[in-house]
């Protein structure tokens, strides 16, 4: 009678070799989706329908979160939802009930925090294009200069 050659995963180095490379290859997913989820930078996290910052699938789930308080009081504070607290915006003169003041594109808190740009007027630099297309276009708002680059060159280059 011939033998039944069975297999045992156990044994076979080749499988034992799969998983290991499954487990690291998850692993590393994760990981990235956990830098992904928190990593910081000058772009805005979307707003939701209460304009709250929109958190990530991971953050959702495993309830990661960079806010501090301050962060908490501010969102609480702030009208229109664009990340600008009503104090804030009324420092400024800007419309606590408007995410965009000026109508050029750009929130008032992109405007005021991030770009440095008069929230209150559409075209800070006065050339004729609006903030909000200067900066999607990469030139710079605050240069009337033609296609002046953006984000400005640094001097000491």
């Amino acid at each position: 009678m011939p033998s039944l050659n069975r297999f045992e995963a156990s044994s076979d180095p080749s499988v034992r070799r799969g998983i290991i490379i499954l487990v690291v290859v998850l692993l590393l997913l994760a990981g990235f989706f956990l830098w992904y989820n928190n990593r910081s930078g000058s772009l805005e996290k979307p707003l939701d329908s209460s304009g709250n910052p929109k958190e990530g699938v991971l953050s959702s789930i495993f309830n990661f979160s960079n806010k501090t308080d301050a962060d908490e009081q501010t969102i609480k504070n702030d009208s229109d939802g664009d990340g600008l607290s009503d104090e804030d915006e009324k420092t400024a003169r800007t419309d606590s009930q408007k995410i965009d003041s000026d109508g050029d594109g750009l929130s008032d808190r992109e405007e005021l925090k991030v770009y440095k740009t008069d929230a209150l007027k559409a075209d800070s630099d006065g050339d004729g294009i609006s903030d909000g297309t200067e900066i999607r276009e990469r030139t710079n708002p605050l240069d009337k200069t033609p296609g002046a680059p953006w984000p400005p060159r640094p001097s000491s280059l």
